[in-house]
């Protein structure tokens, strides 16, 4: 994996996972922002591009060609290019109709210990509904009345719920309206649009259940080969920017008093330029330069950590793949069916006991706060495991890189962009016709112009 030219060692024991171990993962983790993927993905600076023409914003350095084709340092001509959106009505009426769309699911238990107890507990639950009827006092041709087989019917293919399903339900249900599932997903479903990706992030923060819809300009990641879902990435960095109350609002309980004076002494003061994430050279992070349309989209800024402009200081969140010893005992339970228990690598087996050691894949997270402030160092709370195989697990982050089969990344506004840019160059060239015309010219001989008339 690529990864590894800048990870340390991850199959080590968690004796050897201290904070100084943390910190390396971290900091080898941040420096995947300057590799970033242009297989796949389409660079930064092509979906910051997107999303102002979205809103209405026109670069117009990306046709110089047309305005300046000579290249001239000064070049006055009586015209103006100016944007006129014809993309916004068509994304807006996408997303229209995304809004229409019912957002509906169904929670089933698919085991077959659950799929067992679900129909023993259906054929009990049926068995009591009858007994109850033919203790109810009803006549014969009322307890033989076809209709009550169909309701039963009905009940057992529709109305009935196992109770872990329903709690499951219930559970979504909750969540879902908590956080605004709905509004954040349509949320994603823009970028999608915009610029061919949409990322999420599931957690638990508080003892709570978080759903957030993340930013693809400030998220990086590195996915396996032919993988396309955000959910296998080996290493995902989240950056973000936060003002100094955000930042103690968030890690409250662990910043520790000094921490906190650090802060706010650093946003008045400039970050160190030696820092792996300075961006003196944006192009070795992305293929182009980003547009300047505010300070943080400014890859040239002289500070690394601090955005003193704003009052914001750089958050990064770091996720990676890595490796956990657990001991596996198997034994054979009531029913002569084999179970097996997962064992920390911590365990003393008693003896006799035969314990087969295996390693398999876990996440493990950090944030870095400026320069070196870290915090939240540990195993990630959500961690998506596989029923089948222990090993198999999927990272906090959600989502998905459309259209890049073996290719970059295409998005919808990507397809639009040049009818809108050949839309541009067409209403500029009338202009600039229309400036040069000075309409019809008579032309007259002076010398037969009459002098006694009063010309």
């Amino acid at each position: 994996m690529e990864y590894l030219s800048f990870m340390p060692l991850q199959k080590l024991p968690e004796s050897k996972k201290n904070d100084e171990w943390y910190k390396r993962c971290i900091d080898g983790a941040i420096s995947l922002i300057y590799s970033y993927d242009t297989n796949r993905r389409s660079t930064r600076y092509n979906k910051k591009i997107n999303y102002d023409l979205y809103a209405g914003v026109f670069h117009k350095d990306d046709l110089s060609y047309v305005m300046n084709p000579m290249g001239l340092e000064k070049n006055d001509v009586p015209a103006e290019l100016k944007h006129y959106d014809i993309i916004t009505p068509i994304i807006n009426l996408l997303i229209g109709e995304e809004t229409k769309r019912m957002s509906s699911y169904v929670v089933r238990a698919v085991s077959q210990d659950a799929i067992s107890q679900k129909q023993e507990n259906l054929a009990n639950s049926i068995k009591s509904m009858l007994l109850e009827r033919l203790s109810s006092g009803l006549s014969e041709e009322e307890k033989k009345d076809p209709s009550f087989l169909k309701k039963l019917q009905h009940y057992a293919n529709y109305e009935y719920k196992d109770m872990r399903e329903l709690m499951a339900t219930r559970s979504l249900e909750y969540v879902k309206r908590k956080q605004n599932v709905d509004y954040k997903m349509l949320t994603g479903f823009e970028d999608s649009l915009i610029a061919g990706e949409e990322i999420y992030r599931v957690d638990i923060n508080n003892d709570e259940v978080t759903f957030k819809r993340c930013n693809n300009l400030e998220t990086f990641y590195l996915l396996p080969h032919n993988s396309f879902e955000i959910d296998d990435a080996d290493v995902v960095v989240e950056e973000t920017w936060m003002s100094v109350g955000q930042i103690v609002d968030m890690w409250y309980d662990k910043l520790t008093p000094e921490q906190v004076d650090y802060l706010e002494r650093g946003v008045n003061r400039t970050g160190s330029l030696s820092d792996t994430l300075n961006y003196e050279t944006p192009r070795n992070i992305y293929t182009s330069d980003i547009p300047e349309v505010d300070t943080i989209n400014d890859l040239s800024q002289q500070y690394s950590y601090y955005d003193k402009g704003r009052d914001k200081i750089r958050v990064l969140r770091a996720v990676w793949k890595s490796r956990r010893k657990v001991g596996i005992i198997k034994f054979q339970d009531e029913l002569g069916e084999e179970q097996r228990i997962v064992l920390d690598e911590m365990y003393k087996p008693e003896p006799g006991e035969e314990i087969e050691w295996l390693w398999i894949n876990e996440y493990r997270e950090g944030t870095r706060i400026a320069a070196d402030i870290y915090i939240d160092m540990g195993r990630c709370k959500v961690q998506r495991r596989n029923m089948d195989n222990i090993s198999i697990c999927k990272s906090p982050y959600v989502g998905t890189v459309y259209n890049a089969n073996n290719s970059v990344s295409v998005s919808l506004i990507d397809r639009i962009k040049p009818y809108q840019y050949l839309y541009n160059i067409i209403f500029y060239r009338t202009e600039l016709a229309l400036a040069k015309s000075y309409g019809k010219i008579m032309e007259f001989d002076l010398a037969g112009l009459p002098k006694g008339e009063g010309f």
